[in-house]
C-alpha cells in the first residue's frame, strides 16, 4: 500500500517535485539566521533541498484552494478523502508521493492528533530507515490521508501530495484549515478546475479558508 522512499529519489525522478520543494524551502529559509548557531543548525537539518537538481520546462505559477463544506468532523473524515480520491482519479493520477516540504521523519516527528494515528501510520510505514518520503497509490488515500487530519501543525503546510505517476503534475498541500492548496502549471488549469468541480469541491483563493475550516466544526456534532 505504501512504500518508503528517499527524498532525493523523489526529486530526481520528478522535475516538478524537484522544483516545487526547492522553491518552498527557499521561501521559508529566508526567515532563518545563517550565522552559526541554533538557526543555522536547524536550517541544515530541515532544509535539505534548497537548490533543484534539474531544470523544469514550465513555471509552476498557478494556485487554487479546494474546500469541502462538511457539516461535521465525522462527515469531513469520512467524505473528504473520497473527494480527494475522485479529484486525482479524474486527472488520471495513479500514484502519489507523500512528504513534508522539510526533511522530516513523519513516523517519529510529525505531530499527529493522537497516538492511534501515529501508530497506524507507523504500521503502514514500518522499516523506513532514513527515508523521509512515501509512494502510495491513490486508492490508499482513504486509509492514509485521514491520519494527518487535525494535527498539531499550524501556520505551515501540514503535508504534501505530489504526482508520482500520471500526466498532470500537481502539488497538493493540506493546510491547518483542512483545505487543499494546489500548485500547478498554467497549461493544466482547465483540467484541474474541471477535476475539482467533478469531485464536488468549492474552488477559490486564500479567502476560501476563512469560509470553510475544520476549526468551525469544533462546535458541531462529531
Amino acid at each position: 500500500m505504501i512504500t518508503a522512499v528517499h527524498r532525493s529519489t523523489i526529486f530526481k525522478s520528478s522535475a516538478f517535485a524537484d522544483s516545487f520543494i526547492a522553491t518552498m524551502q527557499q521561501r521559508y529559509a529566508v526567515d532563518f539566521n545563517r550565522i552559526p548557531g541554533q538557526d543555522a543548525a536547524q536550517l541544515k537539518k530541515k532544509f535539505d533541498h534548497l537548490e533543484p537538481f534539474q531544470p523544469i520546462d514550465d513555471t509552476i505559477n498557478q494556485h487554487a484552494i479546494l474546500a469541502f463544506n462538511a457539516e461535521s468532523k465525522k462527515e469531513y473524515i469520512e467524505t473528504f478523502p473520497q473527494r480527494v480520491n475522485c479529484f486525482f482519479n479524474h486527472l488520471g493520477i495513479q500514484e502519489l508521493y507523500l512528504l513534508q516540504f522539510t526533511n522530516t521523519n513523519l513516523v517519529k516527528d510529525f505531530p499527529f492528533q493522537n497516538f492511534h494515528n501515529r501508530n497506524s501510520f507507523k504500521r503502514l510505514a514500518a522499516n523506513n530507515g532514513n527515508r523521509r518520503g512515501y509512494l502510495l497509490p491513490v486508492s490508499a488515500l482513504a486509509t492514509v490521508f485521514p491520519l494527518f487530519f487535525f494535527s498539531g501543525v499550524y501556520d505551515l503546510p501540514v503535508i504534501f501530495l505530489l504526482t508520482a505517476t500520471g500526466s498532470v503534475p500537481i502539488a497538493v498541500q493540506l493546510c491547518d484549515d483542512g483545505n487543499l492548496h494546489i500548485n500547478f502549471q498554467e497549461r493544466y488549469s482547465e483540467d484541474i478546475r474541471a477535476a475539482a468541480t467533478e469531485a464536488g469541491f468549492e474552488i477559490g483563493d486564500l479567502e476560501i479558508c476563512s469560509l470553510y475550516s475544520v476549526h468551525y466544526l469544533d462546535k458541531k456534532k462529531v
